[in-house]
């Protein structure tokens, strides 16, 4: 059982990447245009939410070296 569950977990991620490129592709969608496009949203994303991420890090941070947190 537990190689099954093992098999599956190895080939989920390829299988999942090669099923939405053949959708795609099947219906005619620029596949690698759509990525880009995708990928340059996501990188605005991130570089939108870095300060809130290094406020919340230092936060902690601070709150932890005060030994509020044990």
């Amino acid at each position: 059982m537990f190689e099954l569950i093992n098999d599956i977990s190895n080939w989920a991620i390829p299988v999942l990447i090669l099923t939405v490129l053949l959708a795609g592709a099947m219906k005619r969608v620029p596949v690698f245009e759509t990525f880009v496009e995708g990928a340059e949203q996501g990188f605005g994303v991130a570089v939108q939410i870095i300060p809130y991420l290094v406020a919340m890090i230092t936060a902690i941070s601070i709150f932890k070296a005060s030994g509020a947190m044990g």
